[in-house]
C-alpha cells in the first residue's frame, strides 16, 4: 500500500469515528499527504504537468483539516470531532485512485520474507544496541531506541498504513544504525555482523523481487544500486 492508496482507503471512512475505529491518525494522514506532493514534486521535476494534481492536493488538505477539526471536550482536552464526516466527491476519489495507480511503479514494497527478516533485525539490534550503550556518544543508544520503536510500529500497523509508513520509518533507522555502527567501538563492532547480513538481504530483496523500484530502494540502503 502507498501513500495514495492509503489515503483513498481514509477517504472511504464514512466519518471521523469510522476512521479512528479502523487506525486511521492525524500523524498518517498527513504524512501520507506529505508522501504524494513529494512525488508530485518529482514528477514535476521530470517535465509531468502536475498542475491539475497540485490543485487536488490543496483540496484534500482542506478536506483533512476538516475531517480532523478539533472541539473543546467536556474534560477541556482538544478531542477530534468524531462525527465529521469526510467529504470527498467523485472527482477526489478519481483523482486519487490516478496517484496511486502512478506510485505503486516507484514504491518500495515489502515482502513478507523482508518483514519477518526485518522483525529479527529490529530484536538483534535492540540486544546489541543494550550491550554497547554504555559507550555511545550522549542521546545516541536513546535515539536509536526510538526509531527501533517507530520502525516495530509502523511493521506491526503494516495492514493499516502499508509501505509507505514502513518505507519512512525503516529509512531513518537505516541510517541511525550506520551513525552507530561507525561510533561502536572497534572492539564490539563485530557486534552488529548479523544486523549487517539482515540489512545486505532485506537490499537484495527488493532488487530481486522489483528491480523498477531498486533507485527507491537505493535511498534506503547507500550501498546498493540498480543492477547490481
Amino acid at each position: 500500500m502507498n501513500a495514495a492508496q492509503y489515503l483513498l482507503s481514509f477517504f472511504q471512512q464514512k466519518n471521523m469515528s469510522n476512521a479512528f475505529e479502523n487506525g486511521f491518525t492525524r500523524l498518517d494522514v498527513t504524512s501520507a499527504l506529505q508522501e504524494i506532493e513529494s512525488e508530485i514534486d518529482t514528477w514535476e521535476r521530470m517535465g509531468d504537468d502536475v498542475s491539475i494534481m497540485r490543485t487536488c492536493v490543496k483540496h484534500w488538505t482542506n478536506i483533512i483539516v476538516t475531517a480532523f477539526a478539533e472541539r473543546n471536550g467536556w474534560d477541556g482536552h482538544e478531542k477530534a470531532n468524531m462525527y465529521a464526516s469526510i467529504r470527498v466527491n467523485a472527482g477526489d476519489m478519481l483523482a486519487m485512485k490516478t496517484i496511486a495507480d502512478k506510485m505503486t511503479g516507484c514504491t518500495v514494497h515489502f515482502t513478507d520474507e523482508q518483514k519477518e527478516k526485518l522483525r529479527s533485525l529490529l530484536t538483534d539490534s535492540r540486544k546489541v544496541l543494550g550491550e554497547i550503550a554504555d559507550t555511545m556518544p550522549e542521546g545516541l543508544a536513546l535515539y536509536v531506541s526510538r526509531l527501533l520503536t517507530e520502525t516495530e510500529t509502523a511493521l506491526s500497523e503494516y495492514d493499516i498504513t502499508g509501505d509507505f509508513a514502513l518505507e519512512k520509518a525503516f529509512a531513518r533507522l537505516r541510517m541511525a544504525l550506520d551513525i552507530t555502527m561507525v561510533q561502536t567501538p572497534k572492539e564490539k563492532s563485530s557486534k552488529w555482523d548479523g544486523v549487517k547480513n539482515a540489512l545486505s538481504e532485506i537490499a537484495i530483496g527488493f532488487i530481486i523481487e522489483a528491480p523498477s523500484v531498486a533507485l527507491t530502494a537505493a535511498t534506503i540502503f547507500p550501498q546498493i544500486a540498480p543492477g547490481q
